[in-house]
């Protein structure tokens, strides 16, 4: 087939970039889509299935608009089981509904309320509620999703750190804790814990992590599994004449919370006769409370900002609870394809492996991931530029293309080792505008060095349409 020129010139300009030794060992794939007639109007290896990393939540966040709705919010309940002796005792167990909520408790930017606040608060309501001690137990029903809260393809060195922590039926303060090091120890010697924040009940650290030179960044990695409550912390953090913090992800979220919870309404003077449990089957459920997140179309703009795997792997587990009344990863998945079969998109153009695309085993081509954005420019028009970062400005992709390509693309970066990506929206020099998909994976260059590189192939791109 012949090349028109323009189509020859943008292919020999995009090719002297990937001519480049950076290249020499990679597999690149990339699309660029007229989003006026879905016509793909530039593509190399745009049929070849790579890995995406974070790109694949523009897949599951925009999706999860179509399937749970703009106005979607999670839903967590606070109540009892039992009643209320009229000396104040509650006759029963202090009951939490688990909804699912990814944001609950959550860092104050993004959540409706911090952890320190939803504890205040549940303290407050339970006093209001006239409960001055509880006989039973504190529970937490977890059991809104089904199946295992993290995906089989996750790899081990990354399920302790704070990313990779799973979504819950009950998740609090995005299922994070913070390991805090002594500031002022000495390069080579070994880093000393000096608090673990929040406090979690039976949880231990095995810290092995030494102290390295000050520009030396974060290289300190958590191990342990899901529900395990010992931890093993390896590698090294930087010299820093300040506290410096590590995020690791809790070992059992919903237990980990109800056992917070305990603990608060304990210091408040409120004695709690049990203990902290979970699934606990109950007779009737007393409605005290209900916390709600924020709508879905500012969660999904926030997931892609700040590229957040809880809130796409808990959106994910939704849309199968929606759709089958089963949330889990594995209906998940199925329900997205079908909704892109729903679109008439080459469905079997992905590999789905989780939510916030953390598996290495996730694969999509870049064709798909152009169509697909395409559909949802005409669903959903100009306003699903507002549920991406705006490169040169917010986000992950704050700092690249500004200059003469500044406000032209909105764009979910994806990286980790050997892997980068960036699909989202451009509108051309021309003025027109496209849907655009860049991936690299398997490079042997430093990260810096391929993101300077598909940031110029993305200029061109800019310029040549």
């Amino acid at each position: 087939m012949c090349l028109s020129a323009s189509i020859f010139a943008q292919s020999s300009q995009v090719e002297s970039i990937l001519s480049s030794s950076v290249f020499d060992h990679a597999s690149v794939g990339i699309s660029v889509r007229d989003i006026s007639n879905s016509n793909e109007v530039f593509g190399i290896n745009s049929k070849k299935l790579l890995s995406p990393a974070s790109s694949l939540k523009l897949i599951t966040t925009f999706t999860a608009l179509t399937i749970l709705g703009e106005d979607f919010t999670f839903k967590t309940k606070l109540g009892y089981d039992g009643k209320i002796a009229s000396d104040g005792t509650l006759l029963g167990d202090l009951v939490i509904i688990g909804g699912g909520d990814p944001s609950l408790a959550g860092p104050k930017s993004r959540s409706k309320m911090t952890l320190e606040e939803l504890l205040n608060d549940i303290v407050a309501t339970v006093k209001k509620a006239g409960i001055t001690c509880i006989e039973g137990d504190l529970v937490v029903d977890n059991r809104i999703f089904d199946g295992q809260s993290i995906a089989d393809e996750w790899n081990y060195n990354d399920i302790g750190n704070y990313f990779a922590s799973g979504a819950w039926g009950l998740n609090i303060n995005e299922n994070l804790y913070w390991i805090d090091y002594q500031k002022n120890i000495k390069q080579g010697q070994k880093a000393v814990i000096q608090n673990i924040r929040p406090r979690i009940p039976q949880l231990t650290v095995q810290s092995e992590v030494k102290v390295a030179s000050p520009k030396s960044g974060d290289n300190a990695y958590i191990y342990g599994g899901p529900q395990s409550s010992h931890k093993v912390v390896i590698g090294t953090i930087p010299q820093s004449t300040k506290v410096f913090s590590i995020k690791g992800s809790m070992p059992f979220p919903p237990l980990n919370a109800a056992e917070i919870v305990l603990n608060r309404l304990m210091k408040q003077k409120i004695k709690v006769g049990g203990k902290a449990v979970i699934d606990k089957r109950r007779k009737s459920f007393e409605e005290l409370k209900v916390y709600q997140s924020w709508p879905l179309s500012k969660m999904v703009k926030q997931a892609n900002d700040r590229s957040i795997n809880l809130y796409c792997d808990a959106m994910l587990r939704m849309i199968g609870k929606q759709k089958r009344r089963d949330g889990s990863i594995e209906w998940g998945k199925k329900h997205i394809k079908e909704h892109l079969k729903s679109l008439g998109l080459e469905h079997n153009e992905l590999v789905q492996k989780d939510g916030s695309g953390l598996a290495r085993e996730n694969l999509i081509t870049a064709a798909l991931m152009t169509d697909f954005l395409a559909q949802k420019q005409s669903e959903y028009g100009p306003n699903i530029l507002k549920r991406l970062p705006q490169a040169g400005k917010e986000g992950t992709v704050k700092a690249m293309l500004g200059g003469a390509t500044a406000g032209k693309f909105y764009l979910k970066s994806g990286s980790f080792s050997g892997v980068q990506s960036y699909s989202g929206y451009m509108k051309g020099k021309s003025g027109k505008s496209y849907t655009i998909c860049v991936m690299a994976n398997n490079y042997t260059c430093s990260y810096r060095t391929m993101r300077n590189k598909l940031e110029q192939l993305m200029v061109k791109l800019y310029q040549t349409h």
